[in-house]
């Protein structure tokens, strides 16, 4: 007989389990393995991702497209023979997916593709001045490469060159320059579209004799024309990780306080995640911290209708630099903590891109053990739980949550090889249920759960195209 203090317990993780929509979690093997990459929604209510597969073979690159549960459709290699830089993805038309990728010799090369798969166009543009780093921005059908040239003689400039829809060259912008003695590097980051008109982008000059960054805001108007530049100053030690212009016209800018010697030259102190929102002036508006434990990285961010913020992130370990987690942060427009989700895998794991689809909940993609990942949450609580649908496999649970036994319903639509096991919030595995060739059909297993600890477990189903999740609770 359950005692009060567990039926109120099993209430509330009761109505935190059942009241969610079906969401999901997918990996899978493809040709090269993932280093980096961004993704789309496409208007089939697909996914589609580009990236470089391997920093250690930066020449190859691939596309690939799943549907809306993460299950592979096709991928598409491709071998150019320039290293890659970065990388933007877009549709630019219905069922039309154009990548453009930058690479450190100046190149400018574009693939488009079918909603099928099929290679429709592959353009390059050769470099016109010699140049090092570089970030491209898709806004009001054209493309931007904010970057810096140097010249023969020396001289270094800031500068945005500028593509059409097809990849054609339409021209550069070059403002201000500095002598190579002086300055080793000019960064101008992504643009970003101001409401009011123009645009916005964070930069910084390096010096050649100490490294240290002087920091700028750079202003430009709707032909790409420098207005004005503004020296701010970052908090100290802050090492920015993605930037994004909200609503209200402010910037957000998350980042990481720098604890690690390599990183920035500093001693090794306290680890801190940072989220700054200053205005257009550069005048901090608010400016928080959030202790961690390991060193964090902050890959992307998106800002929901009502103003809170979600940071996608990864923490990694200060010896080795492995990402051992995952986490998702969710705050209010002032930047108070709402909710934060941590969830492990083993080494060579990292999230990159993020994205509200036209569900309204969040996905993510990245790479688990070294193949793409991607996730499916709810906004309001960043719950992943299993997906549910007529034409993949489904999982239930009952009862769970659950204090000695349940029992496990898995219906699978597609033969095949599978792999179920339960594993715990770190992504340990605690218990292995089955490795085998299963046929289309209902399987039924009962699980003592006697000696589990109380807490969240994972049901995870998993072949050679996708895994799949289901979330179980233990209450004792």
């Amino acid at each position: 007989m359950k005692t009060i203090a567990q039926i109120i317990v099993l209430f509330f993780i009761a109505i935190n389990v059942f009241s969610q929509d079906a969401i999901w979690e997918s990996s899978f093997e493809i040709d090269r393995v993932i280093a980096k990459g961004k993704f789309i929604e496409t208007t089939d209510s697909c996914y589609v991702f580009t990236g470089m597969p391997s920093y250690r073979d930066a020449t190859a690159l691939i596309t690939v497209k799943v549907d809306k549960y993460g299950k592979k459709l096709w991928e598409v290699p491709y071998y150019p023979d320039r290293g890659m830089w970065n990388r933007a993805l877009v549709e630019l038309e219905p069922d039309v997916y154009t990548a453009v990728s930058l690479y450190s010799n100046g190149y400018f090369d574009m693939q488009e593709y079918s909603k099928d798969g099929e290679t429709l166009r592959s353009f390059y543009q050769d470099a016109i001045f010699s140049k090092f780093g570089s970030h491209i921005t898709f806004i009001n059908d054209k493309f931007y490469q904010t970057t810096y040239l140097r010249t023969d003689e020396g001289w270094l400039y800031e500068a945005v060159r500028i593509y059409d829809l097809k990849g054609e060259y339409l021209g550069v912008k070059t403002y201000d320059s500095l002598y190579y003695t002086d300055y080793r590097t000019l960064v101008i980051q992504e643009l970003h579209k101001l409401e009011q008109g123009g645009y916005f982008a964070l930069g910084a000059y390096q010096k050649e004799t100490d490294f240290k960054h002087e920091d700028k805001m750079f202003f430009f108007d709707d032909s790409v024309n420098i207005i004005k530049r503004i020296d701010f100053e970052r908090p100290e030690r802050a090492v920015a990780g993605t930037i994004e212009t909200l609503k209200d016209n402010n910037v957000i800018l998350f980042g990481r306080i720098a604890a690690i010697p390599w990183a920035i030259g500093q001693p090794r102190d306290t680890n801190r995640a940072f989220i700054w929102k200053f205005d257009l002036t550069g005048e901090t508006i608010w400016l928080k911290e959030y202790p961690t434990t390991l060193y964090s990285v902050f890959s992307a961010a998106v800002e929901l209708d009502n103003g809170d913020l979600i940071a996608v992130g990864n923490s990694v370990s200060e010896l080795d630099s492995n990402v051992v987690e995952f986490y998702l942060l969710k705050t209010d427009s002032e930047g108070n903590v709402i909710y934060k989700r941590t969830w492990g895998y083993p080494d060579q794991g990292a999230l990159y891109d993020a994205l509200i689809n036209r569900n309204g909940n969040l996905v993510v993609l990245g790479k688990f053990n070294s193949y793409p990942y991607l996730a499916e949450f709810d906004v309001e609580t960043l719950d992943i739980l299993n997906r549910d649908d007529e034409n993949n496999c489904a999982i239930n649970i009952s009862p769970n949550p659950a204090i000695s036994q349940t029992d496990i319903n898995i219906s699978i639509d597609d033969p095949g090889n599978y792999r179920i096991d339960i594993v715990d919030e770190t992504g340990r595995i605690v218990e292995k249920l089955k490795n085998t060739w299963l046929e289309e059909g209902i399987y039924q297993e009962q699980l003592d759960v006697s000696g589990y600890n109380s807490g969240r477990y994972f049901l995870r189903l998993t072949n050679d195209l996708m895994t799949i999740t289901k979330l179980l609770c233990i209450v004792k």
